[in-house]
C-alpha cells in the first residue's frame, strides 16, 4: 500500500509511524494532522527503506498523549490510525474537532457527522467561531458521544427504530446539559442536539458515498432566520459544500456558483424572489447555492 499508519507504545511515549511510497510526508502536512487529534509530537525520526518500486520513507513520530502520557492504544490506536489515514486520503478534513476520536471516543466518520453539522450551523449565523464550536465539543465529552449516539438512533438503518430508547437518550442528553456550567457551552450543545432533532433524512449510511447530505425542516432548526423555508437540504465534503431551500413541498427555482462565505444568505434572497416570480406557476418557489 502506498500510505500505512501503525502505532506502539515505547515508555513514556507513544510511537506513530508513516509508511509512505514515493517520498516523505512534509512536516507541514503530518504535524497539524497530528496535533489536531490533540497529540503532543516530540520528535521525528525519518528512515529510508531501499528496493522495490521506487523508495519508500518511514517517519516515527514520538508523541503524548493529552495527559501527557503515552496512549490507550487497545481502545484507541486503530481509530488514530484511520482517522491519520482518511486524512491523507482526503475523505476528512483535519482540525480540531479530531480531538473527539481520542476524548470521546469516536471514530472519524462520527466526527464528520459533527464537522457537517457545524459548518451548517455556520451558514445559517453564529457568533461562535468554528474553533470555539470544537472546544466545547471537547470539553463536553461525554454529552457529545451521547448526541452522536442519538443521531445513529435516529438514523442508522442498521438498527431497529425504537422510539422509547430514543426518547431515554435524549432525556438523559437533557439532563446532562443542566449540569453544563457555561452559558455559551449550554447553548451551542442544545443547538447541536435541536439540529439532530431538525434532519428528516441523511445519507450518512449510504455506502461508498463521497458527501454528507442533511435534510431538515427548517422552521425547528435553532435560531434559524425568518421567514424561514420550508424544507433544506444541506451538502458537505472536504472539497465542497451547498444548499437548497425549498419555499413549499412543490416549488421551482434553480441552483447557482457563489464565492460568498454567507452563501446561504445569498441563496436565501434568490428564493424568496423565486416566490413572488412563481407565484402564477407553482405555489412556492426554491433555490441552490454551492
Amino acid at each position: 500500500l502506498p500510505f500505512v499508519v501503525g502505532l506502539q507504545n515505547d515508555g513514556e511515549r507513544t510511537r506513530v509511524a508513516i509508511y509512505k511510497t514515493g517520498g516523505k510526508v512534509e512536516l507541514g502536512e503530518a504535524m497539524p494532522t497530528l496535533e489536531d487529534l490533540g497529540l503532543r509530537v516530540i520528535e521525528e525520526v525519518p528512515t529510508r527503506l531501499l528496493g522495490g518500486d521506487g523508495e519508500t520513507w518511514v517517519q516515527d513520530f514520538g508523541v503524548m498523549g493529552p495527559d501527557g502520557g503515552p496512549l490507550d492504544l487497545e481502545d484507541a490506536g486503530d481509530r488514530i490510525a484511520d482517522c491519520i489515514a482518511a486524512v491523507r486520503r482526503g475523505d476528512t478534513e483535519s482540525d480540531t474537532l479530531n480531538r473527539l476520536v481520542l476524548v470521546a471516543g469516536l471514530d472519524w466518520r462520527q466526527v464528520n457527522v459533527l464537522r457537517a453539522y457545524r459548518m451548517y450551523r455556520q451558514r445559517i449565523g453564529s457568533r461562535f467561531t468554528q474553533g470555539y464550536q470544537n472546544d466545547v465539543l471537547a470539553a463536553n465529552a461525554g454529552v457529545t458521544a451521547k448526541l452522536v449516539r442519538y443521531f445513529e438512533a435516529r438514523f442508522d438503518p442498521a438498527r431497529p427504530r425504537d422510539e422509547a430508547a430514543e426518547q431515554a437518550l435524549r432525556d438523559e442528553i437533557v439532563a446532562d446539559l443542566e449540569d453544563v456550567a457555561s452559558l455559551d457551552h449550554d447553548r451551542i450543545l442544545r443547538n447541536q442536539l435541536g439540529l439532530i432533532e431538525a434532519t428528516l433524512r441523511t445519507n450518512a449510511y449510504v455506502p461508498g458515498r463521497e458527501t454528507i447530505a442533511f435534510k431538515l425542516r427548517s422552521a425547528d432548526v435553532p435560531a434559524m432566520p425568518q421567514p424561514a423555508p420550508l424544507f433544506e437540504i444541506y451538502v458537505y465534503s472536504p472539497a465542497m459544500e451547498g444548499i437548497h431551500l425549498r419555499g413549499g413541498k412543490v416549488a421551482r427555482g434553480g441552483l447557482r456558483w457563489s464565492d460568498r462565505q454567507d452563501y446561504r444568505t445569498e441563496v436565501f434572497g434568490l428564493m424568496r424572489a423565486q416566490v413572488t416570480k412563481n407565484a402564477v406557476i407553482v405555489p412556492a418557489g426554491a433555490k441552490g447555492g454551492f
